[in-house]
């Protein structure tokens, strides 16, 4: 636990830094410097090259965290071929992906040509853009696998948000055009492979073979029958994440899809504490199943369920206490978000409570299952997103995205406490819970007219009690003694001088 709590605190750190350098963009320059349609825009190209990837990649990021530690066990540095491989999959997978979107281009131009005519002038920029972020993947999955999450962070987070800031702020100055945005924006992830392949020659890891070694040809077998199965689990998640500003920009239009947007940023920031945490979690959890302590899984499992829920809890209340005065500082076409972010954040609240069960599943002999959760979450997601938006907009997709979540988790939560008796859920989640709601509706009562006072407030008052209660209650140890280090470093600082 102790890689994982320094990896993960100063991800989590540097990660929350790229959110609010994030949230410029997303709440103060997109909406005011772009027109609606060129901020859904630019969002959707990246959702599309996203999914893509995953098609491109084959799902060999699973496989490279599952498989990593055995040719690291079993062979020198130079005869290391697992890198080699996943660059040349994803290489291959790319040129079937670009053929294959080529062969159903009349039916994409025909559904999106009516409500957003942008996307299909503009849509050439997503083959780059998913090429890139392609080879930016595999390279960070290998990253990770020396137990470093901080350096991927650290560029997908703060470095790209920078970025997107400085092409924001020409456009501004009339220095670039919108054209230029989408065009930079699609090689950003190009210039990003450059830190990780340094990092990895550091590691003396930046090997490339002509031949398989002996332990490829020992696991080929096993390995492109895992994969097979994760890829089209992968592909089916990829897929239920997209369908929703997919289906929004062609049934609503770009408009619309710009609104989802802003509305998923708030429930993405509460995805940070488990990007940050897990990185570095998979590799260690597939060491444990490759020496098969199960009681290291467990605390694993039970631990970060535990800290993630604390993380996002408090993300969650600080946002929800502070919404009205949020969406008071947006553009007055984006008054309609309130009640999506509410149902996003709490789907992925319940995502954060249930822990690392794909996970758990993913590394362990039970990865097929996986794949039968993720084809429940396709059939539920991809019907109920298309009625619920017809007759509800966006609110009905938001609600059906929540539905999904619900009975995915639910599914593998009970899977892994049958056939493994482990489960996530403790008295302090409880008891995390307890804290949430308590403040939240104690904080209701509390108005202030100014927006900016407001927020400042209670952002402090809540921040104050959540604190004071956790620590209070001692939910969590491993954020007591996060807590504990920060203090011994701080008095011995003070002492210094």
């Amino acid at each position: 636990m102790g890689v994982i709590r320094k990896q993960g605190s100063w991800s989590l750190i540097l990660t929350y830094t790229g959110f609010a350098i994030g949230a410029i963009n997303i709440f103060v320059l997109y909406p005011h410097l772009l027109s609606q349609e060129e901020f859904g825009l630019s969002r959707l190209i990246m959702t599309l090259a996203g999914t893509l990837s995953h098609f491109a990649i084959l799902s060999f990021t699973s496989s490279i965290y599952k498989f990593a530690p055995f040719y690291k066990a079993h062979l020198k540095p130079k005869e290391n071929d697992l890198l080699t491989i996943s660059l040349v999959l994803p290489t291959l997978g790319f040129i079937v992906v670009t053929l294959l979107t080529f062969l159903f281009q009349d039916t994409f131009v025909a559904f999106y040509s009516t409500k957003s005519k942008l996307l299909v002038e503009y849509i050439f920029w997503i083959y780059p853009y998913t090429l890139f972020i392609s080879y930016f993947v595999i390279l960070k999955t290998h990253v990770h696998t020396y137990h470093n999450n901080i350096l991927p962070t650290l560029i997908e987070e703060i470095a790209f948000k920078i970025y997107i800031i400085i092409l924001l702020v020409l456009f501004y100055f009339q220095q670039i055009d919108f054209h230029f945005i989408i065009a930079a924006i699609s090689f950003f992830y190009l210039l990003a492979c450059i830190p990780l392949l340094l990092f990895l020659h550091s590691k003396k890891a930046l090997h490339f073979t002509s031949s398989f070694s002996r332990v490829t040809q020992k696991l080929k077998k096993f390995i492109i029958g895992y994969s097979g199965y994760i890829y089209l689990g992968i592909i089916i998640i990829a897929l239920s994440d997209a369908i929703a500003p997919l289906l929004i920009s062609g049934y609503n239009g770009l408009g619309d899809a710009a609104i989802y947007v802003v509305a998923l940023y708030f429930a993405q920031i509460l995805d940070v504490p488990k990007r940050s945490i897990y990185g570095v979690s998979i590799a260690i959890m597939a060491d444990a199943w490759r020496n098969n302590d199960l009681k290291k899984i467990e605390l694993l499992y039970q631990r970060t369920a535990l800290n993630l829920l604390i993380a996002c809890g408090f993300i969650f209340g600080l946002m929800w206490v502070n919404i009205d005065s949020i969406i008071a500082l947006l553009p007055s076409s984006y008054s309609k978000i309130k009640y999506i972010i509410l149902i996003l954040g709490v789907g992925k609240l319940i995502d954060t409570a249930t822990g690392m069960n794909e996970e758990i599943l993913n590394t362990s002999n039970a990865w097929r299952f996986n794949f039968t959760t993720q084809v429940i979450l396709i059939l539920i997601n991809i019907p109920l997103s298309i009625l619920f938006i017809k007759n509800y907009g966006l609110l009905g997709i938001a609600f059906a995205t929540l539905i999904g979540t619900l009975v995915y988790n639910s599914v593998r939560y009970g899977y892994i406490l049958y056939w493994f008796k482990l489960q996530p859920f403790s008295k302090a989640i409880a008891g995390v819970f307890v804290i949430i709601a308590s403040l939240l509706l104690a904080l209701q009562f509390v108005t202030i007219s100014n927006v900016y006072l407001s927020i400042l407030f209670k952002s402090i008052l809540y921040s104050l009690a959540f604190v004071f209660l956790l620590f209070k209650w001692s939910l969590s140890s491993e954020v007591n003694d996060f807590y504990y280090q920060i203090k011994n470093r701080l008095k011995a600082f003070v002492n210094s001088k």
